[in-house]
């Protein structure tokens, strides 16, 4: 074994060593930070063991910006001239180091600790990263390529708390990903570009500016981001053209000079035909007019060459423009277009201060005296101050007029309002009582009482719009308001059901499945028997943790493929199905199912439970690769495509008898249809969908009047009653959709003075649709949730009806919920109907055999978790003899209960067999 870094090599850490907050004094050799580098200057003789990691290695000296950097472990190096795949796969290894459960080998990418190792992405590194495709897809978002504005610094640097707040506002709005159709590379050098541009930018004049230069030069920004080459090139083509255009100009004014010149001289000769201008030397005879046509041909060319002479969009510009799939010569506003396209129509709104953040970033800028007297003259302050005081000269000489005669011409000169209701009947439509109308003394005074509060309003609004503008433009320091201030968000009331969460097991429960053995449970297991393509675990999973999930998630795989009698490796290998545990997602989700890298994650604490839910993500992901061709990871079984008139049906699935059972399971989730048996009829049950509708002010010919010719007081139930008789189509919630149908049902409530409602409205779906309509979020009524939340229900039926239970495979937890968004009753059988066709369809047409069982022997599980998802205690009972094969820990009271069932249950099945 010889050392991996030769002397006089550059290496970069991959750790940081005592960079901790404890204030502790070390010596500064011993310091190194994580992204540092500097050169071997030597290696230790032989390995040894590191005190931190635990492993044998060598360790090196590094010299550091003249410092000596002593004892470095070899794990906490890399060569950063490596490829960067090479150095975030070292960095993940390293991690792994010391666990017993490890990734297997074959790097699936997308996990939570590969983006952290991967850090900030510049143009650079894509090149390396596009090597896999996969990877680049997931990994290329707006963390990764822009980082987050550090205050800290911009305040140390002088940046206005303006310009740091557009700044801000700027990554804000810039894209979280590459917008569908945008190569990466323009998204992340547009990113580098942006966030290289703004360290040098101080005030708000400089940030608007650069604004400026992005809106009118776009396209020169992409070509300086793709091809610096290319824009030097044309950055000079632009300089030498500027200078032809000087000289052309030059040129262009003498030859213009000459025209005119001898324009006069032929005028002179032949005052007869030349009256005006050029267009009257036509009638000069030719053999005079020679010289004037040779200079104004001159003239003409040289006027050609200076406009054909372009400095904006030259060739090479226009050039590139449509080498990124656009069409110059047919593209109007190119710089805009090319904004909204790449960027998206937030970033443009954002660039042409849609949101009025300009503006606002003005006070929090500072302003010296001098500053904030010249931003106020520009402004309307001083005017706003002569309208008040103007006015209120008005409303003092209003007072001394006493006749009809002196009052009325005041208001003819000084007003121009016009009154209606009150006093002043409207006789016309649109026509007001103006002052001219004034005929009698009470004409007068009820004017003027009118009047004099209408300008009191305005004096009111001016003096507030005045005080406003002093506050805008008066002397002041930074204000950092904007980013210490807390910003206080009301919380929404939410349903206690939170999207792809399901709650914590509080004991995992399985009966009737294959033993899992001590010696089964490591990774290679799950790729050998259940052909996964490769095992991945989360940084902060523990051993004693991964081992537990395996054995879970084991005996899960093991009970769906013998329940369904499938062929879990040839299925699981078709797509090359993954398994991750806690390494991947986010927040408080149970599990995920990533279709980019054909992975499941089942998180550390939330996972169990899940399974199948995300497992029929993956059958649904990847039928529509079987057999076809332009597959792609965002293709669903459970997608549809309906033609324009609403009648054929397409999906993305190759075999058409799939499609078809398909067709029936969605048939009746969307439409009600029990198609079990040929083309299906109709539920024989209404589905109802409560909606609660504000009350709506608007008068609508629909009134209670129509409904009740008595004019009846009655109760609001008595009157919806009768108007959907009158009116059924708004008792359709699915007319909902359409604005009349709300409003109008909103109408209704303010005859009852009802500020909002419940409506009972009937949907034509089946009532497991209607329930997923009438949750806050989309998320419910996605096709491929419908799927998957329908197929959970399924297998739990399928364990239960072959006397079998795993609440790790599928927990039920919300199946009896008041939301009611999985199937129950008289819809849950007939789903579970559809998907037995379903399964054995997959089963036949893509030649997928029974399950392959390693194992004859049977057991029953038990298993009680602490609040930390540990293993407490834990019983394997054998199926057969009800013996204890497994203990863990001491037996709880339902273990105990549990034991003495299975033995009870057992003696029952051995004396039936005597019999």
């Amino acid at each position: 074994m010889s050392a991996k870094f030769p002397i006089g090599i550059r290496v970069e850490f991959l750790n940081s060593r005592y960079n901790t907050n404890d204030y502790r004094f070390y010596d500064s050799n011993l310091k190194y930070n994580e992204g540092g580098s500097g050169f071997v200057i030597s290696v230790s003789d032989e390995t040894e063991m590191d005190e931190n990691s635990g492993i044998d290695e060598f360790h090196y000296t590094i010299l550091v910006d003249g410092e000596n950097i002593i004892n470095v472990p070899e794990s906490d190096l890399t060569n950063p001239n490596a490829s960067l795949t090479e150095k975030v796969e070292q960095r993940l290894r390293q991690k792994q180091a010391n666990k017993k459960y490890q990734d297997t080998e074959g790097r699936i990418g997308g996990s939570k600790k590969q983006r952290m190792a991967y850090k900030l992405v510049s143009l650079e590194d894509l090149k390396e990263i596009e090597k896999d495709e996969a990877t680049a897809i997931d990994l290329i978002k707006k963390d990764k390529v822009y980082p987050r504005l550090n205050i800290n610094i911009e305040i140390d640097n002088g940046v206005s708390s303006g310009t740091a707040f557009l700044k801000t506002k700027m990554r804000e709005f810039y894209p979280p990903e590459p917008i569908k159709g945008t190569r990466r590379d323009i998204y992340v050098g547009v990113a580098n570009y942006l966030v290289t541009q703004q360290e040098n930018l101080y005030t708000h004049h400089q940030f608007t500016s650069f604004i400026n230069y992005i809106k009118s030069n776009f396209s020169n920004v992409l070509i300086e981001v793709l091809d610096n080459e290319l824009f030097e090139n044309i950055k000079q083509l632009k300089e030498d053209r500027k200078i032809q255009k000087q000289l052309l100009e030059e040129k262009l004014a003498q030859a213009e000079a000459n025209v005119m010149k001898e324009l006069l001289s032929l005028k002179e000769k032949f005052p007869q035909f030349i009256e005006r201008h050029y267009f009257d030397v036509e009638e000069v005879p030719s053999e005079d007019r020679k010289q004037f046509d040779v200079l104004y041909e001159e003239e003409q060319n040289l006027k050609n060459q200076y406009n054909n002479l372009r400095v904006r969009f030259i060739d090479e510009e226009i050039q590139f423009i449509n080498s990124l799939g656009y069409n110059f010569f047919d593209m109007y506003a190119v710089e805009d277009r090319l904004i909204k396209d790449i960027l998206g129509e937030r970033f443009y709104n954002f660039l042409y201060d849609k949101n009025d953040y300009f503006n606002k970033a003005i006070q929090y800028n500072p302003l010296s005296e001098g500053e904030a007297r010249i931003y106020l003259d520009k402004s309307s302050y001083s005017n706003k101050l002569k309208y008040v005081e103007k006015k209120e000269n008005l409303l003092k000489e209003i007072n001394k007029y006493l006749t009809l005669d002196e009052i009325k011409n005041f208001f003819v000169e000084n007003s121009t309002f016009g009154f209606g209701g009150g006093y002043f009947p409207v006789a016309k439509k649109n026509k007001f009582f103006e002052a001219k109308d004034i005929k009698t003394i009470k004409d007068a005074e009820a004017y003027r009482e009118r009047w004099e509060k209408v300008v009191k309003e305005e004096i009111d609004e001016d003096k507030k719009n005045a005080e406003d503008l002093k506050k805008k433009y008066s002397e002041r320091d930074n204000d950092w308001s904007w980013h210490t201030e807390k910003k206080s968000t009301e919380k929404n009331k939410k349903s206690e059901l939170k999207i792809n969460t399901i709650p914590p097991l509080s004991f995992i429960k399985r009966v009737g499945g294959y033993e899992i053995t001590e010696d089964d449970i490591n990774p290679q297991f799950i790729k050998d028997k259940f052909g996964f393509k490769n095992v991945e675990f989360g940084q902060s999973l523990k051993d004693e943790e991964a081992k537990e999930h395996i054995r879970h998630f084991l005996g899960a795989m093991a009970d769906l493929g013998d329940i369904l009698d499938l062929d879990i490796i040839k299925f699981n290998k078709i797509g090359g199905l993954s398994i991750a545990f806690a390494s991947r997602g986010g927040g408080k989700a149970s599990a995920t199912y990533d279709g980019l890298y054909k992975i499941i994650n089942i998180t550390k604490s939330r996972g169990g439970g899940a399974l199948a839910h995300e497992y029929m993500h993956y059958i649904d992901n990847i039928i529509p690769k079987i057999n076809r061709e332009n597959y792609t990871y965002e293709d669903w079984a459970s997608e549809s495509k309906t033609d324009r008139w609403g009648y054929e049906t397409t999906r993305k699935i190759n075999n058409s008898s799939v499609s078809e059972i398909v067709d029936k399971i969605f048939e009746f989730i969307n439409y009600g249809f029990d198609t079990r048996k040929g083309r299906g009829e109709k539920i024989k049950y209404d589905v109802f969908v409560d909606v609660k509708i504000p009350k709506n002010d608007t008068i609508f010919n629909i009134s209670k009047r129509k409904i009740n010719s008595n004019n009846e007081l009655e109760s609001i139930e008595e009157y919806l009653q009768r108007f959907f008789d009158l009116y059924p189509f708004h008792y359709k919630y699915e007319n909902l959709n359409k604005k009349s149908t709300k409003q109008i049902l909103g109408s209704i409530l303010s005859m009852f003075d009802l500020d909002e409602y419940v409506f009972k409205l009937k949907s034509n779906t089946s009532r497991y649709y209607a329930n997923s309509v009438a949750m806050s979020s989309p998320y419910w009524i996605k096709p491929w949730e419908l799927f998957a939340r329908a197929f959970e229900t399924y297998i739990f039926d399928k364990l239960q009806k072959a006397g079998r239970s795993n609440n790790y495979l599928v927990s039920g937890a919300y199946f009896d919920r008041e939301e009611g968004v999985y199937p129950y009753g008289i819809e849950r059988e007939i789903l579970f109907d559809l998907f037995d066709l379903f399964i054995e369809s997959i089963k036949h047409y893509y030649d997928l055999k029974g399950f392959k069982t390693w194992t004859s022997k049977r057991v029953d599980e038990y298993f009680a978790l602490e609040e930390d998802s540990t293993e407490k205690s834990g019983i394997i009972v054998d199926e057969e003899t009800g013996e204890v094969l497994e203990k863990v820990g001491d037996y709880t009271e339902l273990q105990k209960k549990f034991i003495k069932l299975a033995k009870m249950l057992n003696s029952k099945k051995n004396n039936n067999k005597k019999k």
